[in-house]
Parts: structure tokens; sequence; C-alpha cells
């Protein structure tokens, strides 16, 4: 157990690294323009990626955990598969229509790598398998080894001054490395044939997952839709500045699912066991990680400026002042594991779906209301307080929840008090 969260954790801090080095180098080569399409392309790819994935991901890692026959197992891959593989023909189609309409014909192609790589991500169902079997250490240790194939692939085009396309070719990439070393691992084993046979079992399983497909789409909604509006306002130019003013905050984002990931074991047995020292521990993990985004938050505004105008060139310059709003977001996107753990524990699983749901609709309406006017600022501030409504306040309006956070504060200071 401990080599398995050690390597995710490996992976978790290598991604930080990779995204604050590789990631800025080949956004200083790309430029706003460029950098902007192809943050686009992920945003829309990824609102509209309900349509390949259709949430199914839990649900592939549960049947194979709890599948005792083979030949059940297929059934569902089938029936998984094709649904799948209808998704992605609406998915590419749809994505078509918009760009043309849009007129981004000269973007079709840089379109084309990045959405073949959600259908390739999607269509390989034995992704989730690592889960299913317990395998995520065997996961970590080959994502590891892709990211430093990838990044070094896309160093190379850099070094090279390859176009942006090719830089976008290298998702797509990413994604048929990833599936042949899951279709490696586990295709002997479960004899899929990857076989499209849409069956009455395949509707009945559509219409059994669709809460999950709710859920992608409104996650999808919640986190890219400041993109989309800033593209369709403004254009790829400030799209890239925003994405660079991103690029700075979203590593400290990991860092609080990184303590969570170390202390959830440890949570969940509390939680079953002494719930008293559960309280005491949830309590420390929110002293702790308010206090840790305090210290980032100053520390970027202190030394930020400085290591802003090093790490970018100067046409990202105006995206410094985007990154002083963006590091609000860090004490809410902290407390978003912690309280997304409480919520699995005690079996809430509606209203993980309700508050991304509600903080999802503010960042919509409110995007579409203060964007066009204020531009980047309100992007960021929607950001915040998207945020903010997700991970923390919407929890105070159910009263059971409300209580829990009031016993975390009053239980610390009974412990206290005796």
């Amino acid at each position: 157990m401990f080599k398995q969260v050690f390597w995710q954790l490996l992976l978790k801090l290598i991604t930080i690294i990779s995204n604050l080095s590789v990631g800025i180098y080949v956004i200083n080569y790309l430029g706003p323009e460029s950098q902007g399409q192809i943050a686009y392309a992920i945003s829309l790819t990824t609102v509209l990626g309900f349509l390949t994935t259709f949430g199914l991901g839990t649900f592939i890692a549960k049947t194979v955990a709890t599948t005792t026959t083979s030949r059940l197992l297929v059934k569902r891959l089938d029936d998984i598969f094709s649904i799948r593989v209808i998704g992605s023909i609406f998915f590419i189609i749809l994505l078509t229509v918009i760009y043309t309409v849009q007129n981004k014909y000269d973007q079709l192609l840089l379109l084309a790598f990045i959405a073949f790589s959600k259908v390739v991500f999607s269509l390989n169902v034995y992704q989730d398998f690592f889960e299913g079997t317990g395998k995520v250490g065997l996961s970590a240790k080959f994502e590891i080894v892709n990211l430093l194939i990838i990044s070094t692939i896309r160093v190379a085009l850099v070094l090279y001054g390859h176009s942006v396309e090719l830089i976008a070719f290298t998702y797509l990439l990413e994604q048929i490395i990833r599936s042949a070393f899951s279709l490696f691992t586990f295709g002997k084993s479960t004899k899929h044939n990857y076989k499209i046979r849409p069956t009455l079992s395949t509707l009945v399983l559509a219409k059994k997952v669709s809460p999950l497909i709710l859920s992608t789409v409104v996650v999808g909604l919640f986190t890219q839709m400041d993109i989309l509006l800033i593209d369709h306002y403004f254009g790829s130019q400030e799209v890239g500045v925003y994405s660079a003013a991103m690029k700075v905050v979203t590593p400290f984002y990991f860092v609080g699912t990184l303590i969570i990931s170390v202390y959830f074991s440890k949570l969940s047995f509390s939680y079953n066991h002494d719930y008293r020292a559960f309280i005491s521990l949830f309590r420390k993990l929110v002293c702790s990680l308010l206090i840790l985004s305090t210290v980032i938050i100053f520390s970027i505004y202190l030394l930020g400026e400085k290591v802003f105008f090093i790490i970018f060139s100067d046409e990202y310059s105006s995206g410094f002042e985007i990154s002083l709003i963006l590091v609000f977001a860090i004490p809410f996107v902290y407390l978003g594991p912690l309280t997304g753990r409480y919520l699995i524990l005690i079996g809430d699983f509606k209203c993980e779906l309700e508050k991304t749901a509600t903080a999802a609709l503010f960042n919509v309406l409110l995007g579409v209301v203060f964007i066009p006017i204020y531009g980047l600022v309100a992007a960021a501030a929607t950001t915040v307080f998207s945020y903010f409504i997700a991970n923390f306040i919407y929890l105070f309006f159910k009263p059971v929840h409300r209580d829990f956070l009031m016993e975390v504060i009053k239980g610390n200071n009974r412990a206290q008090d005796d």
C-alpha cells in the first residue's frame, strides 16, 4: 500500500515540475496566439468530453473489481465500448461544426490532434483496470515514464522550431502510448475484442450511468468555461495570456491533493473507529491547508512579479495581475479534496454533484455577464468565486454538513479543554 501511495505522489510531484518547466518553456515558444489556440481546443474538448467517456471511468473500475466471470466482464466492456464509439462520432461531428461556424478553418488540424487524443483516451477501456485491479502503483510508474517521453519530445520540437500542430500532436501521441501499455497489460487476460455491439443492455447501461454523464458535464463547465468565454469575446491571444497565468498557479493546486492523499487512509480509519479522532484530524488538516495556502499567497505577492517576468516572455506580461487574482482560489481548491473525501466517507455522493453543478452555474452566469465588460480580470474573479461556492460555502446550506463543520471547530475546543 505504501509503495502505491509513494508512486502516486511521485507522479504528481513530477507532473508539477513538468508543468513549471517544460510547460512554460513550450508556452514561451508558442506565444499567446498559438498557446491560446491549444488551450481553447483543450477546453472545448474537455467540456464536450462527456460524449466520449460518459463518465464511465469509475464504473469500469468498479466492474473490474466486482465482476467474477470473464464472460460478463467482456459483455460489459462491449457495452461501454459501443456507447463510447457512438458518442465519439457525435463528438467529432459537433467539434467540426463548432470550428466551422467560428471560421477556425486554419485550426482544424490542431483540433483534430487534440480531439482524437480524447477519443483514444475514451476507447482505452483498459485504463481504468489499474484502479479496479489495485495496480495503481504500476499505472503511476508508467505515467511517469510516459510523461518524461512526451516532455522530451516537446522540448525537441521547440528546439527544432516545429509548428504548433506538431506540439498538439504530442497530446494524441501521449494517449496512444498509454493505450498501448494498457492493452499490453490487460488485453490478453480479458480477451476483449473491441466490438461495437449495441444491444438492449447497452441502452440500459446508458440510462443507468446518466448521473455520471451529468457529473462530467458540470465539471467541464466548472473548470473550462472561462477559457471558452474569453476566446468568444476576445480571441486566442487573450486565451494564451490567461492560460499562462493559470500555468503559474495550477501547480500549487496539486499540493493540497498530495497532502490529502497521504492522510486519506488515516481519515477513513478514524472515521470508522474513532470519530473524535476523525474530527480532530480533519480540523488539523483544514488549519494546515489554510496556513499553507496563506504562505503561498503571500510568497507569490512578494516574489511573484520577479519570478513571473523571469520565466515568461514580455508577451505574457499582462498575465501577472491575473495570476495575483487566481491565487486566492488556492485555499478553496485545497478544501476541495478534503470536503470531497468527507462526502465520500459519509456516502453523500449527491451533494458532490450538487455543489459542483451550483458552482458551474455561477461560473457560467457570472462569466457571461462580467467577462465581456472586465475581460480576464472577471474570468479570474469568477473562477475564485466558483471554487469558494463549490468547496466551502455550499456545505453551509446543508444542515447536516453545516453541523459537521461546526463540530470540527467545537470538537477540537472540547479536546483542548479536556
